[in-house]
């Protein structure tokens, strides 16, 4: 299946894409059109989706994967507004918030760090639960099995 290198560039692939398409709502600070609401939604799915896959092979290399990808992400966006490099929050924003944006077509929240955040937060969440969604469904059926 997917090496660990392969699943590292489907991630950031998902996130670029899912970006590019929130893009026009982010950059400007807009609330985001149905369109884009429905794509983030997608995005978010198809992590918890990758992550049930993952926790259903018990590949704990998507768990450190997800907590490093994600905690570098919170990382750089506390060091760009504690320091107001946007030369490091931008990329950021469009690698880790950009892909979720359109949940604030439904959430309404400020267009300001804490959005930024709790996209971070929602990402890393959905990928975990799927994970953890997958492992224990694994065990179940093993369980019921024997």
């Amino acid at each position: 299946m997917l090496g660990k290198i392969g699943q590292i560039l489907l991630i950031i692939a998902a996130c670029c894409i899912f970006s590019i398409i929130n893009f026009g709502s982010y950059t400007k600070g807009g609330i985001p059109s149905l369109n884009q609401a429905i794509a983030s939604i997608v995005f978010l799915f198809l992590l918890l989706i990758y992550g049930f896959w993952m926790g259903r092979k018990k590949d704990v290399f998507f768990l450190k994967f997800s907590s490093i990808y994600w905690g570098i992400g919170l990382f750089l966006i506390i060091l760009s507004y504690s320091t107001s490099a946007e030369s490091i929050g931008i990329p950021a924003v469009i690698l880790y918030a950009g892909p979720v944006y359109g949940i604030n077509y439904f959430l309404k929240f400020p267009t300001d760090s804490g959005l930024v955040f709790l996209s971070i937060i929602i990402s890393y969440a959905i990928g975990l639960a799927g994970f953890s969604i997958g492992r224990l469904l694994k065990k179940s059926i093993h369980h019921h099995i024997l």
